[in-house]
């Protein structure tokens, strides 16, 4: 579902004439710009499956997981870059990869994945860029007219109805439970589909920032689709977050994200 069109109509008397401006072309007006947030993993967050805020210093090859579940992640070609004073991000080019090891707790039928982003550019025309891939299970990505997308197995997607700024820090999220699938810009809830997913694993590992094509195991899996710009602070969850802990965790001031599902459900193309 597309944002409210907004129709202006202009009316001025000339000699007993009128004139009336046509409507405007619909667009696509993103939630109000907040402060990043500082929010390094901590090792009591209840059910969290995979945390990675890039704190490593220095950042050789391997970023930690900070979950108890410890799938460090393996870094190649990614730069340290300062997300704020006292906290470190990273960035990702066209020939870096972040590569999850293969791990049960990651093989989740009800799920949240939160991240900050700062696209550099938007993807090429008609593709996307992957966020978060668990192939055969679920991802998140970065459509070409920068609308985060959530995804689950079978062709299973919802597009934000809002879409994120380049040269800008956002944080978005996807979230699975119940049969309902939703997506989030800086706090503010932007779709919402039903869905049924299909069981369909796919054991090769998870990706960081971009797409994994399935190979035989995580080591022969191609790494396509990356994202190109900065990335901080990945969570996967085993379960959905409520709407006020996404707000919080998207720096905005609690009671002021939105939380009502679109009229339409945006499926994605």
């Amino acid at each position: 579902m597309s944002a409210p069109v907004r129709y202006i109509t202009l009316a001025i008397a000339i000699t007993g004439c009128s004139f009336e401006s046509p409507p405007e072309s619909p667009e696509v007006i993103p939630p109000a710009p907040t402060p990043p947030a500082a929010q390094p993993c901590r090792t009591d967050e209840p059910g969290v499956a995979l945390c990675v805020d890039f704190e490593d210093r220095p950042l050789l090859g391997v970023a930690t997981d900070r979950s108890h579940y410890a799938n460090h992640v393996a870094a190649v070609d990614v730069t340290p870059r300062q997300r704020l004073a006292d906290e470190q991000a990273v960035t990702l080019r066209g020939t870096s990869s972040l590569r999850v090891p293969e791990s049960a707790a990651l093989d989740l039928t009800r799920l949240t994945i939160e991240m900050w982003i700062f696209p550099e550019q938007a993807p090429p025309k008609r593709a996307d860029a992957g966020l978060f891939d668990n192939p055969g299970q679920y991802t998140m990505r970065l459509q070409d007219n920068l609308r985060i997308r959530c995804g689950l197995v079978a062709d299973l997607r919802v597009s934000s109805e809002s879409a994120v700024p380049k040269q800008q820090w956002s944080h978005v999220a996807c979230r699975y439970a119940d049969g309902e699938l939703r997506a989030y810009v800086n706090g503010h809830l932007s779709a919402c589909r039903t869905v049924t997913p299909l069981a369909l694993p796919v054991a090769v590992g998870s990706a960081i920032g971009a797409e994994l094509r399935p190979g035989v195991d995580l080591a022969t899996a191609e790494v396509v689709d990356r994202f190109i710009g900065g990335i901080d602070n990945v969570r996967v969850y085993d379960h959905a977050l409520d709407d006020a802990s996404l707000c919080a965790a998207a720096g905005q001031a609690p009671g002021s994200c939105e939380t009502e599902c679109p009229l339409s459900p945006a499926a994605g193309d």
